[in-house]
């Protein structure tokens, strides 16, 4: 482990796997055999969540941030993730343009009651930052579709007010196809 300037380096297991398995979308998986510092690959383990920002890993040149919650967690956890994702754009760890993948594929879902009761005040406590929000060109969800889960994902897109459209998948590879295909596409000049 490797600390620079108040975030946490890993070169471990985690980092190999998660990002081996989220490179398969944006380029071979033979990339992430090299020191994950070498690569500027950043990442976090909490209790219930992992962050792995890359950035050389996104479409068009751009930096990718992995947001992955797992498990049931508390909201000590949830303020904990989302205290890292800001402190990446606070302390200038991601000083590019970055799309974001929320894969919540392995979340473990409370339920709406104690979504609104418990997690929402954190969340609402914890928004992204001006510099996550000036650096964020896009972002996907990866869920399972239910209709309470989108109902919960709803209430936190309106308490975060993004700026551009959410791009939802049912897995990882989905979204990074999805996210690509969106710079991808040629921009309707305005008139």
């Amino acid at each position: 482990m490797l600390r620079r300037s108040g975030v946490l380096c890993l070169a471990a297991p985690l980092v190999m796997s998660k990002m081996a398995q989220a490179a398969a979308c944006w380029g071979s998986a033979k990339d992430v055999a090299k020191p994950a510092t070498s690569q500027g690959v950043v990442a976090f383990r909490g209790s219930c969540y992992n962050i792995i920002y890359d950035e050389k890993s996104g479409p068009q040149n751009m930096g990718r941030l992995l947001v992955h919650p797992f498990g049931p967690p508390e909201t000590s956890d949830v303020a904990e993730c989302l205290d890292q994702v800001n402190r990446l754009a606070t302390e200038q760890v991601i000083k590019k343009d970055i799309v974001v993948l929320l894969d919540f594929s392995d979340f473990v879902w409370p339920s709406p009651v104690a979504a609104y009761r418990s997690f929402f005040p954190v969340i609402r406590e914890r928004l992204p930052t001006a510099e996550l929000r000036d650096k964020t060109q896009a972002f996907a969800i990866v869920q399972r579709e239910s209709f309470w889960v989108r109902s919960i994902v709803d209430a936190m897109l309106l308490m975060t007010q993004p700026e551009t459209a959410p791009i939802f998948a049912k897995d990882q590879r989905e979204a990074c196809e999805r996210l690509r295909e969106r710079f991808e596409r040629p921009q309707l000049a305005t008139l």
